[in-house]
């Protein structure tokens, strides 16, 4: 890491410090909760209090031996049940629906409202891949992915 920090330009650890843990981005759509690896599925005031501490850069995560939103495999991939669960909604909490996105398995996978995203798993030589989330469904695309509810999920690569 200190190798790795010395090499790098300042302005470019500035920016690497700056990003965001998680991204909320509101559309016409639904929600979109962007995280890196993803969310365990645990009961809502455990994913609640996962999403806030990213949300806010808690720097006491950083000290865990693993942090599954950065790191998790198999257990992040489905998207949290409760998030999913209709009282929240009702609530006001999570308007529907909420799309959770992230990249970091190395593969693409759409179930329902459970996005990954990651073609090219770091390396230079693979497509690097972007989202298209659309309510008409126009546009062009590389593949089309899924349908639900007149949305087009479409992937566009770096290559198109």
């Amino acid at each position: 890491r200190e190798g790795l920090l010395q090499e790098m330009p300042v302005e470019h650890q500035r920016f690497f410090a700056d990003l965001q843990w998680v991204a909320k981005i509101r559309s016409n759509i639904g929600d979109v909760l962007a995280v890196h690896a993803g969310l365990e599925d645990e009961p809502l005031p455990q994913v609640d209090k996962v999403v806030h501490s990213l949300r806010i850069r808690d720097p006491a995560l950083l000290y865990q031996p693993f942090i599954e939103p950065f790191c998790g495999r198999a257990n992040v991939e489905r998207i949290p049940t409760a998030l999913l669960a209709p009282i929240l909604q009702k609530r006001g909490y999570l308007p529907p629906p909420l799309f959770l996105v992230s990249g970091h398995h190395g593969f693409v996978r759409v179930n329902g409202r459970r996005i990954i995203l990651d073609m090219c798993a770091g390396r230079d030589d693979k497509d690097l891949a972007a989202l298209v989330l659309q309510r008409d469904g126009q546009g062009s695309s590389h593949t089309q992915l899924s349908n639900d509810q007149g949305l087009s999920m479409q992937i566009v690569t770096s290559r198109n």
